[in-house]
């Protein structure tokens, strides 16, 4: 004797089956939410926490940082050239960095001078800062452009604009 079949539950019709959250009905969207919910987490609370707690706390940051996105490409099975890394416009693009933020620095400095403003830490600070500063740019830059976009073009397939406006909008919040 054949036992009749239980339906399974549906998304469109109500039952009294308890509803997983939709990351777990969706294994594809899974995934690229926890890559962003990983990168967010780690970025408000080194931001917020334990930014300068311990000796070695934004080379930790750092690590983790692109540990948590090399392990997202590994996932996806993106290469280098895939999230744009490349050496046939390196020498191209880093002149074109180099000289816009060149231009802006130039017209940041005559600005403060011409509003009396130009107060620079001591030289001898400048080295360092500088480096944390260029590597904690090049994190914005690679966590935007080849985590946060893509994985919200993941989780919002057929949609134009609301991948990026949804990148930017976690991105400035953090």
């Amino acid at each position: 004797m054949q036992q009749p079949a239980v339906p399974e539950p549906s998304i469109t019709r109500s039952s009294d089956v308890v509803r997983a959250p939709v990351v777990a009905l969706f294994p594809s969207v899974r995934w690229p939410f926890v890559e962003i919910a990983a990168m967010s987490a780690l970025l408000l609370s080194y931001i917020w926490l334990w930014s300068g707690a311990f000796e070695g706390a934004f080379s930790l940051c750092v690590v983790v940082y692109f540990g948590i996105g090399i392990a997202a490409h590994w996932r996806a099975g993106e290469r280098a050239r895939d999230v744009g890394i490349r050496i046939d416009n390196f020498g191209r693009a880093a002149r074109d960095a180099f000289l816009a933020s060149l231009a802006i620095g130039l017209v940041l400095a005559g600005a403060g001078a011409l509003l009396g403003g130009l107060d620079f830490p001591p030289l001898a600070d400048w080295p360092l800062a500088l480096r944390d500063g260029i590597i904690w740019g090049l994190m914005q830059q690679y966590g935007l452009l080849t985590i946060y976009y893509p994985r919200f073009a993941t989780l919002l397939p057929g949609h134009r604009d609301e991948p990026l406006w949804a990148a930017s909008a976690v991105f400035a919040v953090l």
